[in-house]
């Protein structure tokens, strides 16, 4: 039976849902603190092509973001079609933790990768899967890349990325 429980001012939501592979039931939160009535920030960075970019170069957009941030989708962004072009987006943790050679790309606007809630494990929250010692900064899930396949990324052609996350 669904509630809404108030305390220091954090909404949450919660609900009975059966557990997998049994017959019981537990109570769990639905939402993450800081989803509801949280405020949207915006990584938001831009590459101009080259033209030199072969498959599989990676590209890092924006500065790390901060430890403990949920993301709440990516978008990709490009000022023109490029033929047969992907992105994968990711992390310097896992390349493909948000998108995996997505095609939207190929063509001019902005594609859009919501959806990015786990069913086991809620939001993606920065930190999750962070670098360790001297190799934090190259290594850690804060730094946003994308990695091209498919064709040479176009001579003049601005791509973006646009991480819409949350912090409260």
């Amino acid at each position: 039976m669904p509630a809404l429980l108030l305390g220091q001012g954090v909404v949450y939501t919660e609900r009975t849902a059966p557990v997998p592979g049994t017959t019981s039931t537990t109570t769990y939160n639905w939402m993450t603190a800081g989803y509801i009535d949280g405020r949207t920030k915006i990584s938001l960075d831009f590459y101009v092509g080259l033209g030199t970019e072969l498959t599989g170069s990676t590209i890092l957009f924006g500065a790390p973001l901060p430890q403990g941030a949920m993301i709440l989708s990516v978008d990709v962004i490009s000022s023109a079609s490029t033929s047969g072009l992907t992105f994968s987006v990711g992390d310097l943790n896992s390349a493909t933790r948000y998108a995996n050679a997505g095609t939207g790309i190929a063509t001019a606007g902005t594609t859009s990768y919501t959806g990015l809630i786990s069913a086991t494990t809620g939001w993606y929250v920065i930190g999750t899967n962070p670098g360790t010692g001297a190799t934090a900064l190259t290594t850690g899930d804060a730094q946003i890349l994308i990695t091209t396949g498919g064709a040479t990324l176009g001579t003049g052609t601005i791509y973006g990325v646009r991480v819409n996350y949350t912090t409260d």
